[in-house]
Order: C-alpha cells, then structure tokens, then sequence
C-alpha cells in the first residue's frame, strides 16, 4: 500500500512539475523570467502569458524576436541575432513585460530592451550600443544590467581587433517600472 501510494504522490508531483515548467522559461512568485538562444532553443514561439508570446520572425538577415498580444504581433526586433546573442526575458509581479536582446551593428553590439504592459502597449523601446562589448542580463522581480565594456585607448588599426578589449565593463542596475529605467547602482567588473 505505501509503494502504491508513493508512486500516486511521485505521480501527482511529476504532472505539477511539467505544467509549471517550459522550456526556456521559469516561474515564481516574484514573476517569470524566459531565456534562450534563439538558434537552438526557441521554436516556433514561447507562451508568457495566455495573451502574451515571443516567436521569431524572418528579418533582413535572419530571424528576429517578435512580441505577440492576442496573436497580433506589437513588436519585432531589426538587424539580426549573433550567434552567440541570447533573448532574455521577464514578466514582472505587475504583468509588465521585458524583453532584451542582441544584435551586431557593422562593428559593434546593441542591446535592445523592449517594455508591454498587461494590456500589449509597447511601453518604450531602449537601445544600448558599444563598439567593443556589452554585458547585459534581466532579473527577477524587476532589473536590468547593462555593462557597456571600455576601449582600449592605446588601440590602432595597425592591431589585431581583439585588442580593442579591456575586459573592464562600467556596469550599471537599473529598476523597471512603467518601461522607465530608474538608476540604482553603478560598479566596474573585470573579467
């Protein structure tokens, strides 16, 4: 009788376990954060919400994240995802929605985060670009990092690009509220 019961409560657990979880995405009381590269992870789309999707669309290059409310797309990302670029996201305690990614412009980075509210209004769209590196992450309930990476000043053409790279980011944490960024910290981090 235990083992049978055991098994009922391994059972009842395991469909708790696969109806909570998805792939690239994770829920909890604080709100739900979605990561993934787009190449090997993402397909077809990602649910956020009953009303709320991120799928990847045909860009100019290749394919770009797009922000769906009621199966109507409000956004879609320009330029096209690294390879190594990743889309992160996070649905806030108050239902709004960020969505960060990245992408190369010509020789340098960007970083794009994009703000819904519970209704599918774009709240804003900010771009962080820099020639030599960004460091960028979103976390729970309601933060942004954003490194922006210094420039070697003693570079020239004469030297191999890599050496544009310091390995020092200028970081700074931001709180998300209404699609604004309010400033909460800043630090240097070395790599």
């Amino acid at each position: 009788m235990k083992k049978i019961l055991g098994l009922v409560i391994a059972f009842v657990l395991a469909i708790n376990l696969f109806n909570v979880t998805n792939i690239g995405s994770a829920a909890t009381s604080k709100g739900k954060k979605i990561k993934g590269v787009w190449a090997e992870d993402i397909k077809g789309s990602i649910k956020v919400t009953n009303e709320l999707q991120i799928k990847k669309v045909n860009g100019e290059y290749a394919p770009v994240p797009a922000i769906y409310y009621k199966n109507k797309q409000i956004w879609s990302g320009k330029g096209y995802i690294e390879d190594n670029g990743y889309v992160e996201a996070i649905l806030t305690p108050s239902n709004e929605f960020y969505l960060i990614y990245s992408t190369h412009i010509g020789a340098g980075n960007s970083v794009t985060l994009v703000a819904v509210n519970k209704s599918g209004i774009v709240l804003s769209k900010t771009k962080f670009v820099n020639q030599v590196g960004l460091d960028y992450g979103l976390d729970l309930p309601n933060k942004l990092t954003i490194g922006i990476e210094r420039y070697n000043k003693k570079w020239n053409d004469s030297m191999p690009y890599s050496e544009q790279h310091t390995g020092i980011y200028d970081m700074k944490d931001y709180q998300l509220n209404g699609g604004k960024l309010k400033l909460i910290k800043k630090y240097v981090k070395k790599y």
